[in-house]
């Protein structure tokens, strides 16, 4: 599970570094945070683990998704609104 959240760390920041607008960060926000995103899936194998394992595995979850928001935040200052928003 820790290399699963590895992965998906990885992937979500190179997506959100490759990402064009705000439109596109908001996708990447609810494909990877999202009720029904990777990270849920991930974490509902939580039940799986040993009691001791459980709170490491919080501590990772909660690293990934604030160090997966903190870059999108940043980056909005700096990517155009798509023309559907100001329409």
């Amino acid at each position: 599970m820790k290399k699963q959240l590895q992965e998906l760390k990885e992937a979500s920041l190179s997506a959100i570094n490759g990402a064009d607008s705000i439109e596109a960060l908001e996708s990447l926000r609810v494909k990877f945070l999202g009720k029904k995103g990777e990270l849920t899936a991930i974490l509902k194998q939580m039940g799986k683990l040993s009691e001791e394992e459980r709170p490491v595995m919080v501590s990772l979850q909660t690293r990934f998704a604030s160090c997966s928001q903190r870059p999108s935040t940043r980056r909005t200052r700096f990517l155009p609104k798509s023309s559907s928003a100001s329409a």
